[in-house]
């Protein structure tokens, strides 16, 4: 099911509501709702745990509730509820993920899911809508892009395989994963001596990880360059036939912070001015534990300093998905 489909159900149920809400089962405890009563769009997916109050997030344009519905046993529900009209869509990808990421799991993993999902969403819902994505998170974004667009094209793995790998959007450690595998992507538009920005001390930790790769993209910024509204039309070019593929792509764009009605705000250009990648392990320079009494660990890595670790840049998308 993808997001327009979702949308074409909330219509039809519209058209045919009298006073009562009206409802159409989707999937295993997924219902989409329309509320004539109040005009609104809903959907209702089944839990095992109901959720106190003190567990909705607040969210500007989306209410949180509980309901049962008796389907065809009394069942307890989480109702999320579109209280902005102009968000329609959005809404509707919400739902989409929600639907596509719970899949056909069950029970305190279903649970989980969902938690994790609505989680994702998060930082979207809670932004000022007026404030554009910061210079700084633009840039990042079209570094992970970049990498998305060299995965597509490697075909090495599937357009899923690819599209799936990208979590940079999820909040995730990483930005991409693949099984057991990760690259860790990051953008510099700074002069010499380059050097990238680590967040955490997670982020460089190869514990439990088969392989933990760096990729330091060196961006300038340039009239006519490659803008994120061009990138992001050839990565739905190459997922064009794969409507599913294309929702999921969106919802990550959406997550990160990225309107595609507003995708023309954005008109700074880039060119690549080098990729330089890098195997991290033992020896690199990294903090990877923190110490007691010590929290949000931020610092940044000379890329100078890691020449001992660099491998041929075009090499990174075969050892990235060969084990």
């Amino acid at each position: 099911m993808n997001a327009k489909t979702i949308i074409a159900i909330w219509e039809d149920l519209k058209s045919t509501a009298s006073k009562n809400e009206k409802l159409r089962k989707v999937g295993e405890g997924i219902v989409i709702t329309y509320d004539p009563s109040s005009g609104t769009r809903k959907i209702g997916i089944m839990i095992d745990i109901p959720w106190d109050n003190t567990m909705f997030p607040k969210w500007s344009g989306v209410l949180f509730s509980m309901k049962t519905y008796a389907l065809p046993t009394e069942k307890d529900y989480i109702v999320l509820e579109l209280s902005d009209p102009e968000q329609s869509n959005i809404f509707a990808f919400v739902c989409f993920d929600l639907i596509d990421n719970m899949g056909t799991t069950k029970g305190s993993q279903r649970d989980s899911i969902i938690q994790e999902t609505i989680s994702q969403w998060n930082h979207f819902f809670r932004e000022n809508k007026t404030r554009l994505m910061s210079r700084e998170i633009q840039q990042g974004l079209f570094a992970e892009l970049k990498f998305l667009c060299r995965l597509l094209e490697s075909n090495l793995i599937s357009n899923k395989e690819a599209a799936k790998s990208w979590k940079g959007a999820e909040r995730a450690y990483h930005d991409f994963q693949y099984r057991n595998r990760v690259v860790e992507v990051k953008s510099t538009t700074g002069k010499e001596p380059k050097m990238v920005k680590i967040s955490n001390e997670k982020q460089l930790n190869d514990n439990n990880i088969a392989k933990l790769l760096l990729l330091a993209t060196s961006l300038t910024t340039i009239d006519g360059g490659e803008t994120l509204q061009t990138i992001v039309a050839i990565i739905n070019k190459k997922l064009e036939m794969e409507q599913i593929l294309q929702d999921e792509f969106t919802s990550k764009l959406l997550k990160y912070g990225l309107k595609m009605e507003e995708i023309e705000e954005y008109p700074t250009g880039y060119i690549v001015e080098n990729n330089q990648s890098f195997d991290v392990v033992d020896g690199f320079p990294r903090i990877i534990e923190a110490t007691n009494g010590v929290a949000e660990i931020k610092y940044s890595v000379l890329i100078n300093s890691c020449s001992d670790f660099e491998f041929t840049n075009d090499d990174l998308v075969g050892v990235f998905v060969n084990d």
